[in-house]
């Protein structure tokens, strides 16, 4: 009986001792962040602390945006290879009217319509007076006007002052005859704003330096307006992009200066007004390009290729938020078209697609056609 009495406060010393021995260390709780004793009514399992992810220096997207590329046949007539073309959609008729370009070697003046719904290319021949030969123009679509082009070089180089509009019902090619309008000028940038202007941007001019002035076209009155706001003014560049954002400002990206080829983007609010101002729009760096192909898409901004700084053809594309202007770049996909600049690109809403033609790369003028799809 005295035995078991020893042996019973024996075991609660040790008891004790385990209890205030700092060696002695409970279980580490298990990788699944729950602890291995069983939990009390009150008791939460342990989770994993979360993980910070530094910033990204670099424009990015998550989760990526994939860009899948394919190509299209072009039974029958198509139009011949060719960079520094224009590519304009009637939205209402679902037809792209493709016009000038040049080969290296050889200027066009031809006109082409695409039909988006059957994959087909018509040349259309237009009557009466037709425009000179050109590349490097700038085009709008007018409704209720059709097709206007503005400027662009001949095929001895020299840059265009004059707008043409193009009538699609009747085949007819008319010269606007405004008493006042822009400079001669190639490789600008227009397009259609919010008030039913066409707004024209930058370009080169005849003495082959980069333009910073901008200019508004009234289709109705067919005149042009000098509507540069006083304040500071983009870099003069041209071979840029530009783009009417859904709150109202005209957007300019890219392009190329006496400075090089920058990778900046500008923004012009309240257009029109005695507020009217250009700013810089803040955000990561973007690659530096000029002479891409660009279009809207669903509010969202897609330029696509064009030159670097060191003039090598690039295979990437940057896709702009159509509300934050927040840029994504998306890298070269395999299988997609090769590097190239001076292409055009159209986009396709009913078939939920981009199209993009032609092009030019150290290899010469390209005729291909390329199909486009982004999620």
């Amino acid at each position: 009986m005295i035995r078991s009495s020893s042996l019973l406060f024996l075991t609660a010393l040790a008891l004790v001792a385990m209890a205030c021995d700092p060696a002695v260390v409970p279980p580490s709780p298990t990788a699944t962040g729950r602890s291995s004793a069983t939990p009390g009514p009150t008791a939460t399992p342990i989770l994993p602390s979360p993980t910070v992810t530094a910033a990204p220096t670099a424009p990015s997207s998550d989760p990526p945006v994939e860009a899948t590329w394919f190509t299209l046949e072009q039974p029958g007539g198509a139009p011949a290879a060719r960079s520094d073309a224009t590519w304009t959609v009637d939205p209402n008729s679902a037809l792209a009217y493709l016009f000038g370009g040049t080969d290296g070697s050889t200027t066009f003046g031809d006109l082409w319509m695409y039909e988006l719904s059957a994959d087909r290319w018509t040349e259309r021949p237009g009557s009466g007076a037709t425009p000179a030969l050109r590349s490097g123009q700038a085009a709008a679509w007018v409704d209720g006007l059709g097709l206007v082009i503005v400027g662009g070089q001949n095929a001895d180089g020299t840059a265009l002052d004059d707008t043409w509009r193009y009538d699609p019902g009747a085949s007819v090619w008319t010269l606007v005859r405004a008493t006042m309008r822009p400079p001669a000028r190639t490789a600008s940038c227009l397009a259609a704003g919010p008030d039913g202007r066409l707004w024209l941007t930058g370009g080169r001019g005849l003495d082959g330096q980069p333009l910073a002035d901008t200019w508004a076209f009234d289709p109705t009155r067919e005149t042009w307006q000098d509507v540069n706001p006083s304040g500071p003014l983009p870099p003069a560049r041209d071979g840029h992009a530009c783009w009417w954002t859904d709150d109202e400002r005209l957007i300019v990206y890219g392009g190329t200066s006496q400075a090089g080829v920058p990778g900046d983007v500008w923004a012009l609010s309240d257009p029109g007004t005695p507020d009217a101002a250009w700013s810089a729009v803040e955000g990561p760096p973007l690659p530096a390009r000029v002479d891409a192909a660009d279009t809207l898409r669903q509010g969202r901004f897609i330029a696509v290729g064009g030159r670097g700084p060191d003039g090598a053809a690039l295979g990437d594309l940057v896709v702009f938020d159509g509300a934050t202007l927040a840029p994504t770049v998306v890298g070269p996909a395999d299988g997609g078209p090769s590097p190239r600049w001076g292409a055009v690109l159209v986009d396709d809403p009913a078939a939920e697609r981009l199209l993009m033609f032609g092009g030019a790369a150290a290899a010469g003028a390209s005729d291909e056609l390329w199909g486009l799809r982004l999620p």
